[in-house]
């Protein structure tokens, strides 16, 4: 960060307080002690030129564009949203049921056993539904976690 921000920064987090005290990044100040810091914050803008202010300008730009890019987020990406129709388990699975010998090939265990492990530890694998997103179920879990 640079230190023009910082100086920026004092000069924007003082909460005025009766008395003419100031709290100011956690430390007291008298209304003189603020008053210096503030004009030697003017001093140090009054000296910079144009091009100077202008190049900080745009370097303060740059950083809250990449703020901006890192910090945006997905609750749910595209991708998933479609899950339940075009992914992987879903379209593989059902096909994989209605043939036995294809079942044991890629499970490497029989329908019958797939269903009695998932019985065992479904209660422990199982998560609720949210209203932002719908989880795994307990067989997808199951699935990955064989293949």
């Amino acid at each position: 960060m640079s230190p023009l921000r910082n100086l920026y920064d004092v000069s924007t987090k003082i909460d005025r307080k009766p008395l003419h005290s100031y709290t100011c990044i956690g430390y007291e100040w008298t209304s003189a002690e603020c008053n210096q810091v503030l004009n030697t914050i003017d001093m140090a803008i009054k000296r910079l030129t144009v091009r100077q202010l202008a190049l900080i300008a745009m370097i303060l730009d740059e950083e809250e564009e990449e703020n901006q890019k890192t910090t945006r987020r997905y609750w749910i990406h595209d991708s998933v949203k479609e899950r339940k129709t075009e992914g992987e388990f879903w379209t593989l699975y059902k096909h994989l049921v209605e043939d036995e010998e294809k079942f044991f090939q890629y499970f490497r265990m029989s329908t019958y056993q797939f269903n009695v492990l998932l019985k065992k530890i479904e209660n422990d694998i199982f998560r609720r539904n949210t209203n932002f997103r719908e989880c795994l179920s307990s067989k997808e879990k199951l699935a990955v976690c064989l293949r």
